[in-house]
């Protein structure tokens, strides 16, 4: 699969990335994937990076393997967690037609996994992104 990685920082102004309060629950998990392979097309889940570090992972509708498409590696700020900020993105029809990668964290505690990122972080994200 070709992708070009863009990693966004949570460095964004929190208003521009409020979610309505059901969002910001977390409450509704996507199903557990075993592997990214098992996403389709319009599906969204939770998978585990081999690691350890849990991520949320959302394939395009309109995804074609042979094609390939953009993945965006979408690093969210505290308090909050992959499915999330990955929920403010599809509020706002944000890369509607990108690969959307939101891990959870290394340390604390929150739906899906850890939430919070640390400055060892680095080598679990570039595992989730392999």
């Amino acid at each position: 699969m070709r992708a070009r990685v863009v990693v966004a920082a949570s460095v964004w102004i929190a208003g521009a990335l409020c979610v309505p309060s059901a969002a910001r629950a977390g409450d509704d998990l996507p199903p557990v994937a075993e592997s990214p392979a098992d996403v389709r097309p319009g599906k969204t889940a939770l998978l585990t990076a081999p690691e350890g570090m849990t991520y949320v992972l959302r394939v395009p509708r309109g995804y074609d393997r042979k094609k390939g498409a953009r993945l965006i590696v979408f690093l969210h700020g505290s308090n909050m967690n992959g499915q999330q900020y990955l929920a403010s993105f599809e509020a706002r029809g944000w890369a509607d037609d990108a690969i959307l990668c939101c891990p959870n964290g290394e340390t604390g505690e929150g739906p899906g996994g850890a939430n919070n990122f640390t400055f060892g972080s680095a080598p679990l994200v570039d595992d989730v992104t392999r």
